[in-house]
């Protein structure tokens, strides 16, 4: 049962199903599925800011917390865009950018199942990564998203440093 401030992330597709089971016009109840664009988590994963440093083993890709008030001023700043239609190609994509933000900013954020989003590898080690995400799960080094290569559930990679040096020449 979820209150005015319940939220659920998930980071896996999921079906879902709910009910408004408590509502009047003078206390309505507004639900909001909002599906986030993996590419722009993967970036803001992706800064050195966001690297987790508390994740334990056992956080899982689903959870349920409470909303932040800076994440609920987000949340509705998005739903205000219906009265004005005009605005919504502009700014929808940068509301849903920061509530990703929130999000990852927020205790629930380690719930994002990044566990790993940069770091080294010294010579001759191996590092071995299984995805766990059922769809849209995508790895690249370069930083450049469109060479990536498909990660989804299964799917495993040995990672280890290359034989050869390449050197950036900037002009």
């Amino acid at each position: 049962m979820c209150d005015e401030s319940t939220l659920q992330l998930t980071s896996v597709d999921m079906p879902v199903i709910s009910q408004v089971t408590q509502a009047s016009p003078e206390k309505p109840i507004l639900a909001l599925i909002l599906k986030l664009d993996m590419a722009s988590v993967r970036e803001i994963l992706s800064q050195e800011e966001f690297v987790p440093t508390d994740v334990s083993a056992g956080t899982r890709g689903m959870a349920i917390g409470k909303s932040t008030p800076e994440l609920l001023s987000s949340c509705i700043r998005l739903l205000d865009l219906l009265d004005t239609l005009r605005d919504i190609p502009f700014l929808a994509g940068l509301m849903q950018r920061e509530i990703v933000y929130r999000l990852l900013r927020s205790p629930l954020g380690k719930h994002s199942s990044a566990e790993l989003v940069a770091g080294w590898i010294a010579e001759g080690e191996v590092l071995l990564l299984e995805s766990s995400m059922p769809s849209g799960g995508c790895i690249f080094s370069d930083g450049i998203e469109a060479d990536s290569v498909e990660f989804n559930a299964g799917a495993i990679v040995r990672v280890h440093r290359a034989k050869e040096r390449a050197r950036l020449v900037l002009p």
